[in-house]
């Protein structure tokens, strides 16, 4: 039990270090203005309709790729039900991401798009990991 949930922790933990990174780098690409105040809401509300679409789709690439990496984390760590914690990965950045998403406004399709990639994007990754433990390299 002990190691199901330092296997949740670390695969929170991993998707959280590749959204950072994934972050930064959009921020390097698309950069805010550098007046903005990163802890003022209503800056930052103005800040987020600015956004180009571009930035928007790296974005959800990044999301998709950090659950990605903290269900296969979490899988890695797993001895049994990898899936599952897999799965409660992508829970947990489901709920951070809804919960940014009602501070912050984002277009209706981001939303919709990248809610719907957090927990199959981390049950991929733990399917990875079980059909390489297995020896299964044919994803058929």
């Amino acid at each position: 039990m002990l190691r199901q949930i330092a296997a949740v922790f670390l695969g929170v933990l991993s998707a959280g270090l590749v959204t950072s990174v994934g972050e930064k780098l959009s921020h390097l690409l698309f950069p805010p203005p550098a007046s903005i105040d990163f802890n003022n809401l209503d800056q930052m509300k103005a800040f987020y309709q600015s956004i180009p679409n571009e930035s928007f789709i790296l974005l959800i690439g990044v999301w998709a790729l950090s659950s990605f990496a903290g269900g296969l984390v979490a899988a890695v760590i797993s001895v049994q039900s990898k899936r599952k914690v897999a799965m409660i990965v992508g829970g947990i950045q489901l709920l951070f991401a809804a919960i940014n998403f009602s501070y912050l406004p984002h277009p209706m399709w981001v939303v919709v798009l990248s809610l719907s990639l957090y927990v199959p994007m981390a049950f991929l990754g733990a399917a990875v990991i079980e059909k390489k433990q297995s020896g299964i390299t044919d994803f058929k």
